[in-house]
């Protein structure tokens, strides 16, 4: 029977100014025969079936329809569009749905958009998964309308909004993302064992004491494990706003933190998910990566920073291509059930540093959007668009508008005080009297805020105050699990943490 890959369907967005790669299966060493617009590519399938054929670049259009032949058979996808696609990956923050987002209503009431398409790959983790539960909410591109906008990821559906309104042109975005998940889960096997070894010993570790027999049989029986409603079960608890309070109690009634093993079907197991969804998507021609992860990297923070250069290299290899790599950063946070913050700090300057050491990797800066109690910050909407600024200038070259968060270039002393100077920005916002997050130390003493006074520039901040006479000093700005912030540049990007050395 003739089929293609999951991701091709009705309302598919074909990447635009790339060679167009279509794959599936069919009767082997039969022909197979593709053909929209004015191009046509034609392959036979192999013994096992699989084929794979190459369209040349196809222009930016609105509807189109996708023809596949073989023999007597025939595939016809419908209302097929051409434009700009990106494939949004990570963790639940990345995954977190419109349904729950704090603008939901608001955007509904101009949600209809025919140039905006989403696409959500299955969580599936293990061979045969995706044959054990219905997962016919996923799998197909959805349009962007009232019926469909609550299945939507929040952070691509605003990058989408946005970046469809610069460009005028179809964007079609991909989701492949799985909550608490860490990085290692999405990356090969080779890059664990080098950049993150601890991971997969410890791994190997909990496969040696495990019954895979018992372990496999409870697993099957455990109705957490069927991800097939994104509406029901502990999602309706997980990504609701709920105090702390009522969190502990949660936690009381369920016994605390519970044991989690990993085993041969989690989704948490280094390199699961690398095999079973991202390499199912490659090479589907996109533009770019958008990724919003690193909470449960938290437990191994000092490896963060290999992990991440690894995951990039990974996800580049599968699509032969140094795609631009779009990263978020991690906002405020201290603790949510049972999860804590103990290494965020480690986490945002491993984030930071991979986008200044790698090529085409850019940062956004959320820590206005933090929330102390919640690890699933609600407002998705300035995260959306900050990726989407950096795509519009990095990406499409519209260097007019301001996408990158201000940061520190250098510092230096006179008689009168110290001098720091920033770049991204061209006017300072500062929000109230005085910096917030902001903490100085002489040696290892933190200094009384009212002995320095900090003043604001358009670009610049000039310190002055007894500070001066100490020899030791060190800043740390917005460098805590968890913070405020009031400081923003012109186009209403916050600072990004940062600490210095001021001598």
């Amino acid at each position: 029977m003739l089929k293609t890959g999951l991701v091709f369907g009705d309302n598919m967005v074909i990447q635009t100014a790339k060679p167009f790669v279509i794959w599936g299966t069919a009767t082997p060493e039969t022909l197979i025969d593709i053909s929209i617009q004015d191009k046509s590519s034609t392959c036979i399938a192999n013994e096992q079936g699989e084929w794979k054929a190459v369209l040349s670049p196809l222009e930016v259009s609105a509807h189109e329809q996708l023809l596949i032949r073989s023999g007597q058979e025939t595939l016809r996808y419908d209302n097929v569009a051409v434009g700009e696609v990106w494939l949004a990956g990570g963790q639940s923050n990345m995954e977190f749905y419109m349904r729950y987002e704090e603008n939901y209503e608001e955007a509904l009431k101009t949600v209809e958009n025919p140039d905006i398409r989403f696409f959500d790959y299955p969580e599936v983790c293990y061979e045969g998964q995706y044959e054990d539960y219905d997962y016919s909410r996923f799998g197909y591109w959805r349009r962007c309308d009232a019926e469909n906008l609550e299945y939507y990821s929040a952070v691509s559906y605003y990058f989408a909004k946005e970046l469809q309104g610069c460009l005028n042109v179809p964007v079609g975005i991909i989701g492949c993302n799985w909550g608490g998940t860490p990085a290692c889960a999405w990356m090969s096997e080779k890059s664990v064992k080098t950049a993150g070894f601890e991971w997969w010993s410890s791994y190997e570790q909990q496969l040696n004491n495990l019954d895979i027999d018992q372990y496999k049989a409870a697993y099957k029986h455990n109705i957490v494990n069927d991800r097939t409603n994104p509406f029901e079960g502990f999602n309706e608890v997980a990504m609701r706003v709920v105090p702390r309070e009522q969190q502990l109690a949660i936690m009381e009634t369920f016994g605390g933190i519970p044991t989690i093993t990993c085993g041969p079907m989690d989704s948490w197991r280094p390199s699961g998910l690398y095999e079973y969804m991202l390499k199912k998507l490659a090479p589907y021609a996109i533009r770019g990566f958008l990724y919003y992860q690193g909470e449960n990297d938290d437990p191994k923070a000092h490896l963060y920073e290999c992990m991440m250069t690894a995951l990039i290299q990974d996800w580049r290899e599968l699509w032969h291509e140094e795609l631009p790599f779009l990263l978020v950063q991690l906002p405020p946070f201290e603790a949510w059930l049972a999860s804590t913050a103990e290494h965020y700090p480690v986490l945002r300057r491993a984030q930071d540093t991979v986008s200044k050491t790698i090529p085409n990797v850019w940062l956004a800066s959320i820590g206005d959007v933090g929330m102390r109690f919640d690890i699933h910050p609600k407002n998705k909407r300035p995260v959306g668009q900050r990726l989407a600024y950096l795509a519009e200038n990095h990406v499409y070259g519209k260097h007019e508008i301001t996408s990158d968060a201000p940061e520190p270039v250098g510092f230096q002393c006179d008689g009168t005080g110290i001098l720091i100077t920033f770049r991204n920005v061209s006017q300072f916002e500062l929000r109230g009297d005085t910096v917030k997050a902001l903490s100085i130390y002489s040696g290892s003493k933190e200094l009384s805020p009212d002995k320095y006074h900090v003043e604001v520039g358009n670009d610049y901040w000039k310190i002055t105050g007894d500070l001066l006479l100490s020899e030791q000093l060190h800043l740390n700005f917005a460098e805590t699990n968890y913070y405020e912030l009031n400081l923003f540049n012109e186009a209403g990007i916050p600072l990004k943490p940062f600490a210095m050395d001021l001598t």
